[in-house]
């Protein structure tokens, strides 16, 4: 999905099943906007005093933050494809990693256009929405549109299934590891019904021990890193992308 007015049809399955889990909708400060600086943030919302006392960022070569504005007139004017631009995102970075014959031969716009065009082949995509519930890249499809995606330009299946619920420190744990992840946001309240890569983890601490986390993301609106504060993401679900 892409961001609506209304809730999703993704979005309410997904408060279903995390009010079933008494996982709840709890309010977090600055989480109605883009963060570009966690440090600025937390000491905003927090109290002052934070520096960054782990930052994982294993991508940060490989990552290219190529945007929905970009490919917005491609193929028939994309509407509702932060999921296309995401998994676009994703097979850029492996194509910078390990290499790639077609992607060497290719725009990212190239690779846009058989991405959303995989997806609507496999019905995981759907460029147009029906009053807000249906349309965009679905939830549940997503992990095998991302393998799909992959197969068409030669490259081997990158998702892991099922997708995860960010609890805990599931999401934390995985890309502590130097992983990717798919994430499909629909709690935050800026990212509502949005689809992001996430390359990488910082934590902040102030002078009390008290820490906050952010995961860095390719938010599909800018071309440079952005954050989520792990709080504004807590009962999101994420497709695994291991590292090669």
């Amino acid at each position: 999905m892409d961001q609506t007015a209304k809730p999703s049809l993704d979005q309410i399955l997904l408060d279903l099943t995390t009010k079933k889990q008494g996982i709840l909708r709890q309010p977090v400060p600055g989480s109605d906007r883009v963060i570009d600086d966690p440090v600025a943030h937390a000491n905003a919302c927090y109290g002052g005093g934070y520096r960054v006392t782990e930052y994982v960022d294993r991508w940060r070569k490989e990552s290219e933050y190529h945007t929905t504005g970009e490919f917005a007139e491609v193929r028939a004017k994309s509407v509702l494809h932060c999921g296309p631009t995401a998994i676009t995102n994703l097979l850029r970075c492996f194509y910078r990693r390990t290499g790639n014959r077609w992607m060497a031969r290719h725009s990212a716009a190239d690779l846009f256009e058989v991405v959303a065009s995989e997806g609507s082949r496999i019905l995981a995509y759907h460029n147009g929405s029906w009053h807000s519930l249906f349309g965009g890249t679905s939830d549940l499809m997503a992990g095998h549109f991302i393998n799909k995606a992959a197969d068409a330009v030669g490259m081997p299946s990158l998702a892991q299934s099922p997708p995860v619920m960010i609890v805990n420190r599931q999401l934390y744990n995985w890309m502590k590891e130097g992983n990717l992840a798919f994430l499909m946001l629909h709690r935050h309240e800026c990212y509502r019904n949005h689809h992001v890569l996430c390359n990488g983890v910082i934590t902040v601490t102030n002078h009390k021990g008290e820490n906050h986390r952010y995961y860095q993301i390719m938010d599909g609106w800018a071309h440079r890193p952005r954050y989520v504060d792990e709080r504004s993401v807590k009962g999101d679900l994420f497709w695994k992308i291991p590292q090669p």
